[in-house]
């Protein structure tokens, strides 16, 4: 594995003893002359090499990918993890960013392993179907390009190999393309000794290793000559054995390396063996593709290859330059190709005793095309007996093959460096199910979920991971079934979920089918030859729906429609059965993304098996960091677009403002306006909002309407709005319910482009808004791309921070993700700076101020037992997530919403680590608010301690650490500043005193002045505290010990409190 570095020489160090020290000089004065240009685009991971564990080239060796070192034996690699956030940045493109939207996706709360499998899996399909997005603009010019690159021509070629890969056109990419296609201006032709290293050391032909490879000393001279058939190779060399007699078996480790035994390839094996190296699949392979290799090489082969090598995450230089395709191609191609191997394909090689690889008999299978297929018996009657046993052998292998074989295994096959096409049947299908199961064990394994044997997690981990497997082939099938299924199923019994509805779905599909007919799908809009028929057969939808009551719109027409294919009677309660459920299990399916998918089985819970509408109100659920997210997103967009108005803006948010209250409310607005017999229109729920607020019915929610009653009263007479009063529109048909959900709905999706102002006026309605922002936003695209570089940011900011930072998380068992990475970076590197942030949010006298700053109090007043301590900080969360999401929704501008946002995530993380005894408690100090790093270890070997830390102003960094044996507490504080000490030790006896309450005795307090003190350091990790791990004492003991830590936490907070009191305790 090697991490390249801003130092052009850190990876080359990392080789120093594969080269002789003449030609290890040579090597480095050389990359010196280049000017260190080993990489001017930041740095790159090579996440594709391979990583072996022994330099001993003929013992057996194991290769492990980067993929497979973070995720052994459940123990993340951090430095791994952290520059895989980079690579995402510059594999993830800004078209393949807008599909994770589309489907749900937020980058910032992936994992790196979610990232990474997401992306495989949206590659995967964007190459099954062919698709390919164009038209969207780069993140560099064409002028910029060409600066970066010298000339145009270079430009376009770099250019168009980003984008035929799907990979963002940034300075990243070209930078590092550059560099290395100047590192490959260098290499000259190969020498025997070159091609002999590059073999011998297993190296594929990358312009690195070939770069290394010209300054090796030659590497080994070769091995004593032989035959081992243990190992399957030849150890010889053309003096000791006749070229004639080792042909056929020359020709046979060819054949299983999936080469043909032409000419060239046999002079390649005889000169393997003619210098003494072992003939095997793996080294005739490595010469071919070594030989294979025209120099100098040409820009188009260094940019496809190159581009190729970012795609499978590598870093440009470390590409291999013989690879025609992506690992996410090869997985695809390997997957068909076993698919299509013709039986017949298999008979021949057992008759021929060729070896049972994918490559082989795929390959063969091309040959049978054109002649007539014949049956299985008919192939075992052109068989001997023997030969018959081998056949039926060799096709079970491959039917288990298939069975086991999935684009996830085969993909992290092909990363582990396995190379499936030669790989024989017999050993494929356990390596197969084993890395299917590596693939799925961090998605589908709970961050410190513990087994209690390996056997158990595996038979665990197969379960979640076939139920994953029918939950998206569910899903996915639903989308296109029949929507006349909603007619014929209970929509209103318990059973109905998406199991129920799927076995209704699959024989009406059927029937369809067989008979060549067309129907309205769940999830897809009419084909256009679909809606003259639809016409004509319900040529009277529209007065159906008038005589019942109904909106003349498209979902209410759809209802009616449903009703119609199913036969079903069509009245006012039947139409409004089909619409709720038809909205819920679209949406369901909407919202059902893999991620959500992931998350409910990792829960235990079955997608398949709930109610349908629970499963929908499940899915809708938020936080209050998402809402504050959304908002900022809303205002984003809406600033983006700089031809808008002022006032236009206005209208914007006070549209928003008036969907996210009926959402606050829990939909209570809606009913005001139900109870009250009017139709759900602008108009009505503005009354409404502003009669609630007149009778104190507060929702928090900022009711400045301004901007959107100008907008939808302009141009309207004071005559014509009191007519349009009597002639408003009646009460809907439909439930509270469902109105909320399509109010959701419209939250989520709001944008400029999907809500055009001018379709708005006073008496559009919930359901005429709902229509047109669905519509529209699936097809604002470019929308969703303009958000790529925010969050393209945050990845790359993420991947910057300390190591620290992600151990932590790790530690309190907290999901790295971009957005906790960054937020715990502020908890821990900027002390203080979050409670700081929000005392001063909470500076007014309104509700939210005051339970705020009351949960705080309750918080530095409930340090008395584990339970009471993590009561308290559920509290203060809930506080600060009422009183920022207030504060947000009072904002008009982006960046301070966003601010609040990140606010949010803090405290979030802080709650989070406060489950593992480990907290951040807010304090004013010397008039400063800060907040007091808390750690208690009730187990393990420092068992019976507390650590605390803190950073102000006045006393600098500070450190303390407790530990109770017995009655007895022995301890210290530390700091570094002697001013900070000096004032802490001058108050050593009121300390006393608060640690010594209830009878215990300081057995030793020292003061300690180290003049540096890595805070981060001292804290240390936080403890497992386990509450029902076998201890020594007995549950009541513990449970006084306990108490007797948070008592000294408490107390040395309270000292801290009272010795460097705040302004507001000044004036008391």
């Amino acid at each position: 594995m090697k991490i390249e570095a801003a130092s052009p020489n850190v990876n080359q160090s990392l080789e120093k003893n594969s080269l002789s020290p003449e030609s290890y000089n040579n090597y480095n004065r050389k990359e010196l002359q280049r000017g260190g240009r080993t990489n001017a685009g930041g740095f790159m991971l090579d996440i594709g090499g391979m990583v072996t564990q022994t330099q001993a080239f003929l013992n057996d060796t194991e290769l492990k990918s980067a993929g497979d070192l973070m995720s052994e034996a459940g123990n993340r690699n951090i430095v791994l993890e952290k520059n895989m956030m980079t690579v995402m940045s510059n594999t993830m493109s800004k078209e393949d960013y807008a599909e994770f939207a589309k489907n749900g996706y937020s980058i910032s709360d992936m994992t790196v392993d979610e990232q990474v499998t997401s992306l495989d899996k949206l590659k995967a399909s964007l190459a099954r179907s062919g698709t390919v997005i164009e038209g969207y603009n780069d993140d560099l010019t064409d002028e910029q390009l060409s600066e970066i690159t010298g000339n145009e021509g270079l430009a376009n070629k770099i250019a168009q190999a980003l984008k035929e890969n799907d990979l963002p056109v940034n300075r990243e990419n070209a930078e590092s393309m550059v560099s290395a296609m100047e590192k490959a201006s260098d290499i000259k032709p190969f020498n025997e000794e070159t091609v002999k290293y590059m073999v011998i050391n297993q190296l594929e032909p990358s312009v690195d290793n070939l770069y290394k490879a010209e300054f090796s000393s030659g590497g080994s001279t070769g091995d004593r000559g032989g035959y081992d058939q243990s190992r399957d190779h030849y150890r010889n060399n053309a003096n000791a054995a006749d070229w004639d007699e080792l042909k056929g078996q020359a020709e046979r480790i060819v054949k299983e390396a999936g080469l043909e035994a032409d000419e060239k390839t046999m002079e390649n094996a005889r000169w393997l063996i003619e210098q003494g190296i072992p003939l095997t699949a793996g080294t005739i392979s490595g010469i071919n593709a070594v030989k294979s290799l025209e120099l100098p090489l040409s820009e188009d082969v260094l940019a496809s290859s190159m581009a190729i090598g970012i795609a499978d995450g590598k870093k440009p230089s470390g590409a291999s330059l013989v690879n025609a395709m992506t690992m996410t191609d090869r997985a695809l191609k390997v997957l068909e190709d076993t698919e299509g191997i013709d039986e017949r394909a298999v008979r021949d090689a057992v008759k021929k005793g060729e070896p049972l690889t994918i490559r082989n008999l795929a390959g063969a299978s091309g040959e049978y095309e054109s002649k007539p297929e014949n049956t299985v018996t008919d192939v075992i009657n052109d068989m001997s007996v023997p030969e018959n046993r081998e056949y039926l052998s060799a096709m079970r292998q491959l039917e288990e093959t298939r069975l086991a074989m999935t684009y996830e295994a085969n993909l992290k096959l092909l990363r582990q460096g396995i190379s499936i096409e030669t790989e024989s049947l017999s050993g494929l299908v356990a390596k197969l199910k084993e890395a299917e199961r590596d693939y799925y064990a961090p998605l589908l394994t709970g961050k410190g979920e513990e087994f209690e044997s390996e056997n158990v997690k595996n038979s665990i981990l197969d379960e979640r991971t076939g139920l994953y497997k029918q939950t998206m082939t569910v899903f996915e099938a639903l989308r296109g079934a029949p929507a006349e299924t909603l007619a014929i199923v209970d929509t209103e019994s318990p059973d109905f979920t998406v199991r129920r509805v799927y076995e209704a779905a699959a024989p009406l599909k059927a029937r369809y089918e067989r008979a060549g007919s067309t129907y309205e799908a769940l999830m897809t809009a009419p084909r256009s030859d679909l809606g003259d028929s639809i016409r004509k057969a319900f040529r009277n939808v529209d007065d159906i729906l008038t005589d019942n009551g109904y909106e003349l719109n498209d979902s209410n027409r759809r209802a009616v429609r449903i009703l119609g294919y199913g036969g079903m009677e069509i009245d006012r309660d039947s139409i409004e059965r089909v619409k709720e459920a038809d909205l819920a299990l679209r949406q369901a399916i909407e919202r059902m993304t893999p991620l959500k998918t992931l998350e409910m089985i990792r829960n235990g819970d079955n997608p398949l098996d709930e109610n349908i509408f629970s499963l929908r109100d499940r899915l809708s659920e938020s936080d209050p960091t998402q809402d504050t997210e959304r908002y900022s997103k809303f205002l984003v967009r809406l600033e983006r677009r700089g031809e808008i108005s002022e006032d236009e803006k206005d209208a914007f948010i006070g549209v928003y403002r008036l969907f996210r209250q009926i959402e606050k409310s829990d939909g209570k607005l809606l009913g005001n306006v139900l109870d009250s017999g009017e139709g759900l229109t602008l108009r009505n729920l503005l009354s409404a909002s502003r009669s609630n607020r007149a009778k104190g019915m507060d929702y928090g929610i900022d009711d400045d309407f301004g901007g959107l009653e100008r907008l939808i009263t302009r141009g309207t007479s004071i005559s014509e709005q009191i007519d349009r009063g009597f002639g408003s529109p009646s009460v809907p048909p439909g439930s509270q319910a469902s109105f909320l959900s399509r109010s959701r709905e419209i939250l989520d999706k709001l944008s400029p482009e999907s809500l055009p102002l001018n379709e708005l006026n006073e008496d559009s309605t919930i359901e005429d808004i709902y229509d047109t922002v669905t519509e529209r936003a699936d097809t604002q695209v470019q929308t969703l791309i303009d958000d790529y570089q925010d969050d393209q940011a945050e990845l790359l900011a993420a991947g910057k921070v300390e190591d620290d930072v992600l151990l932590l998380l790790s530690d309190n068992n907290i999901p790295a993700t971009p957005g906790n990475i960054l937020a715990q970076d502020v908890l821990m590197n900027k002390r203080g700076q979050t409670f700081n942030s929000l005392m001063k949010e909470a500076g007014g006298q309104d509700r939210a101020s005051r339970r705020f700053k009351d949960a705080v109090s309750g918080l530095q007043e409930g340090l008395d037992s584990r339970e009471e301590a993590n009561a308290a900080y559920d509290e203060l969360k809930e506080a600060a997530d009422e009183l920022l999401s207030e504060r947000a929704e009072a904002l008009t501008d982006s960046f301070s919403v966003r601010e609040l946002g990140l606010l949010h995530k803090q405290v979030g993380i802080a709650a989070q680590s406060a489950r593992n005894e480990s907290y951040e408690v807010p304090v004013e100090i010397d008039g400063q608010w800060t907040s007091i790093n808390l750690k208690l270890v009730r187990d393990g070997e420092e068992s019976g301690t507390v650590t605390v830390s803190l950073q102000t102003e006045g006393l600098g960094k500070v450190g303390a650490r407790f530990e109770l044996n017995g009655r007895q507490i022995s301890g210290y504080i530390t700091g570094d500043s002697k001013e900070g000490l000096r004032k802490l030790s001058e108050k050593a006896d009121e300390l006393n005193e608060r640690l010594t309450e209830n009878g215990r005795e300081i057995r030793q307090l020292g003061f300690i002045d180290t003049g540096f003190l890595d805070l981060n350091g001292f804290a240390g990790k936080p403890g497992k505290n386990d509450e029902a791990a076998a201890g020594q004492a007995s549950a009541q003991r513990e449970t006084n010990d306990s108490r007797e830590l948070y008592e000294i936490a408490k107390g040395f907070i309270s000292f801290i409190q009272r010795s460097f009191p705040g302004a507001q305790k000044e004036e008391k």
